[in-house]
């Protein structure tokens, strides 16, 4: 086996050895393992079924479905690559257990990872065969089908598109089995499968085979997308009880509230890595977000304790329902503010005149903080679209925070920062925020549109500015330094 790789030889040769009767294969534990009885652990060989994923033509079909994946990091797919070159031969059955039995071998169940890799399909029938209050199954679903009805040619027709109407073995109605086959077809395939990085190595490329195997001429069924993740880990190291480095969700909550802990994580980290949550981070997170509503206040003129008093001084001469609305009412008149950001003009507080400028013309300065709104916008976007929240926090808050710190030093010398420039801002930030901090950022979206809720609020859009771009970082610096003379900008445009 001369010019042959050592690794693809010793193979060769240790099948040449057992061919002619020189090596004999044997198993051995790799350690020394003792049973509680106090005995002496040995392999037992006994008889089993193993799926061959190491069947070249099946193997090439994965290949195909995976280089079709989205598994969102490189790292991810080199190690699915990886475990291509060495999978071999899986045991899929057990003698004991709970399982479903191997249906050419009865005697035998199939064990966990073999059943668990292509569940996903029955997801997509399972609220018509089950119903909601009987776990146990003691009443049908509505689509009113009894478990021994559920045959193989019936499984056939509702998962594969080839298959026909089952008419000579089936007594359920067709519009019945069209109805789960029209849910399965649907729903399926699936579009994103998140689990750890540890199951790279067996359930997650045991569902690619599987599906592939399943459906040889149907690629449009394999899976779509795997997101791999690391774990989690307190403080740089691994969570154990036994050490008291632990953190329970409850705890987490309480501690640093439900969207302090969301911006945390999202903070953490998101590829295949190990995500890292500090308590210091959290607390440090924590902090941005109040002095980030704090400031809303400041802004917006608002004065809690003023509307908790109006509040109460209407409850006691109007019902419950026109105090709301009354209240409500009575706050926009004093905050000075419409149903839409953009139509907010009108009169201003007397602080607000002061400290902002009111009118709706923009100078330089608004245009290059409005440009780094429209960018903002389009890098989270697609960061959310990507899954990649670190990124999400980065561009969408962050990156923004600045964006606004700078625009408010740069004003600080010669203009004013413009009040409607101020509250588009304050909008976009609390709805580009409120997936991963949803509490907070409604609280603060209500400041600008009392009696309504983020939750019915549109995405933003890039809007269009006289700069309409992303202003060089060189020049950003060079806007802090005192103007004398005109410059002429180049740009990149955002739409």
């Amino acid at each position: 086996y001369a010019n042959t790789k050592v690794s693809d030889a010793k193979k060769l040769v240790r099948d040449d050895l057992i061919t002619s009767g020189q090596a004999c294969v044997y198993y051995e534990p790799e350690g020394k393992v003792i049973s509680q009885s106090i005995d002496e652990c040995v392999v037992a060989l006994v008889d089993q079924w193993f799926l061959d994923y190491g069947n070249e033509k099946w193997k090439q079909k994965v290949k195909c479905a995976l280089d079709k994946m989205n598994v969102y990091h490189t790292e991810t797919r080199h190690q699915f690559e990886a475990v291509l070159t060495w999978l071999h031969e899986h045991a899929c059955s057990r003698s004991y257990g709970l399982g479903t039995k191997l249906p050419w071998d009865e005697q035998y169940l199939i064990e966990s990872l073999s059943d668990s890799t292509i569940y996903m399909t029955y997801y997509t029938v399972a609220h018509l065969l089950q119903a909601r209050d009987a776990f146990s199954g003691e009443k049908l679903g509505p689509a009113n089908i009894l478990p021994s009805q559920l045959t193989i040619e019936v499984w056939d027709y509702i998962f594969f598109p080839e298959k026909s109407y089952p008419s000579s073995t089936t007594d359920i109605p067709r519009a019945t089995l069209d109805r789960l086959r029209n849910e399965f077809q649907y729903w399926y395939p699936v579009d994103l499968r998140s689990s750890g990085k540890d199951l790279i190595p067996n359930h997650l490329t045991y569902s690619i085979y599987n599906h592939t195997a399943i459906w040889p001429n149907h690629p449009e069924l394999w899976p779509r997308a795997f997101r791999a993740n690391g774990h989690l880990l307190l403080n740089s190291e691994k969570m154990s009880k036994s050490t008291g480095n632990f953190l329970t969700l409850a705890q987490a909550i309480e501690k640093f509230s439900a969207d302090g802990m969301r911006f945390t994580l999202a903070d953490a980290g998101d590829s295949i890595e190990d995500a890292n949550f500090e308590v210091e981070m959290a607390e440090a997170q924590l902090l941005r977000l109040y002095t980030f509503i704090e400031w809303v206040k400041e802004v917006l003129d608002i004065n809690l304790v003023d509307i908790e008093e109006e509040n109460e001084r209407r409850k006691s001469s109007e019902d419950n329902t026109t105090v709301i609305s009354s209240v409500i009412n009575w706050i926009k008149d004093k905050l000075h503010l419409s149903t839409s950001s953009d139509s907010a003009n009108g009169e201003f507080t007397k602080q607000q005149e002061t400290n902002y400028q009111t009118d709706t013309k923009y100078n330089y300065y608004d245009h290059v903080f409005e440009s780094e709104i429209n960018r903002a916008i389009q890098l989270t976007e697609e960061s959310y679209e990507k899954m990649l929240y670190k990124d999400v926090l980065k561009y969408g808050f962050f990156q923004l925070q600045i964006a606004r710190d700078n625009y408010r030093e740069l004003c600080s010398k010669s203009e004013q920062m413009n009040l409607h420039l101020i509250k588009r801002f304050i909008e976009i930030q609390a709805i580009l925020l409120s997936p991963i901090c949803p509490h907070i950022c409604d609280y603060v979206y209500q400041f600008l549109h009392p009696g309504t809720t983020i939750m019915n609020a549109k995405w933003p859009t890039a809007g269009s500015s006289p700069i309409h771009g992303i202003i060089d970082p060189d020049l950003r610096r060079s806007l802090q330094l005192p103007i004398f003379f005109t410059v002429t900008l180049s740009y990149t445009a955002v739409y």
